[in-house]
């Protein structure tokens, strides 16, 4: 199987840490007050370990961090902080 070219893979990292972000505040948004932290954040994190075995560290890493930022901030507006 023929190599992505790098200038490619860094787009489609991109792309991919942009998708996490929208699903990740798609999913913390209709979560908020009926699923607990722990659970929300575990799956959150299954997914993120996924996209790291199937794709590697160069998709997995943006991806995690852009699911990351949703939810904390619902976090913060939930605490009051």
């Amino acid at each position: 199987m023929p190599r992505t070219p790098f200038p490619v893979e860094i787009g489609l990292s991109l792309a991919a840490g942009a998708g996490s972000f929208a699903v990740s505040a798609l999913v913390c948004s209709a979560a908020r007050g009926h699923v607990p932290d722990v659970p929300l954040g575990l799956a959150l994190l299954a997914v993120v370990l996924l996209i790291a075995r199937a794709a590697g560290i160069l998709y997995a890493l943006p991806a995690g961090v852009a699911a990351i930022l949703p939810t904390t901030g619902s976090f913060c507006l939930r605490c009051g902080t």
